[in-house]
């Protein structure tokens, strides 16, 4: 038996323009998890450094930086071809339910930012697994 849990909020990025001053402007109020450039599009993903918290603060802090952008790193984001915070959970079997409430007006700062939601849920894990088991 295993707790569902919230795990943390990453936010996606992809852009047809590098993502230098969008980084930069994040500063240390964010972790950069992936940066890399394929097919003509830069990507990264992020999230905040605070550790911490539930989803929708963790949403809350995304959006204020978001909103706190440098002109020039607001434009970088503005020409992003995809803005997705993807809430993470992992699955288990307790408590019977588990709810995350992400608020209308947080939903509101995330539309108003052009960014999508996703969320992601991660199976319970057997570290013994063998993964090349084709038994899965």
């Amino acid at each position: 038996m295993s707790d569902i849990t919230f795990r943390n909020v990453d936010l996606d990025v992809e852009s047809p323009r590098p993502l230098g001053v969008l980084i930069q402007d994040f500063g240390e109020d964010v972790i950069v998890l992936h940066q890399s450039e394929a097919r003509g599009l830069h990507t990264a993903a992020f999230e905040v450094s605070y550790g911490g918290g539930d989803a929708e603060s963790i949403l809350e802090l995304f959006c204020a930086l978001v909103e706190g952008l440098s002109p020039e790193a607001k434009a970088v984001w503005d020409g992003c071809i995809s803005r997705t915070f993807d809430l993470g959970y992992g699955s288990g079997d307790l408590p019977r339910n588990f709810r995350s409430i992400i608020h209308p007006d947080t939903v509101a700062r995330i539309a108003k930012l052009n960014a999508a939601l996703v969320v992601t849920i991660y199976p319970v894990w057997d570290e013994e697994q063998d993964v090349s088991s084709p038994e899965k």
